[in-house]
């Protein structure tokens, strides 16, 4: 199965959760992680999608270790069935800061 199948059936099992998700097209650098998710009680994290032969490059390497070492939550994910089990795990997970009265 490529990325994108894998990519859009966790898409997909994600919008039935009720989460918010979306294909980070471009964030104007390399290496950022292929898919946002933002659960109903506004937890935030990632998903980089890859297949089971393929390798995570220098730069996306770099870009999760930076990003997991700000306290970002980011997940390789090499099936569907990875996939729809992280959901499962992060569905009732709730933001833990109120941005709203920054």
């Amino acid at each position: 199965m490529l990325e994108r199948d894998i990519e859009r059936k966790v898409a997909a099992v994600a919008e039935d959760m009720g989460m918010y998700t979306d294909h980070i097209k471009a964030t104007g650098k390399r290496g950022f992680p292929d898919r946002i998710f933002i659960t109903k009680g506004g937890y935030i994290f990632f998903m980089e999608f890859k297949t089971t032969s393929g390798n995570l490059s220098a730069r996306q390497k770099y870009v999760i270790n930076k990003m997991e070492s700000n306290n970002s939550d980011v997940s390789v994910v090499i099936n569907v069935a990875d996939g729809v089990a992280l959901l499962k795990s992060k569905r009732d997970c709730v933001q833990l800061f109120d941005f709203k009265g920054l």
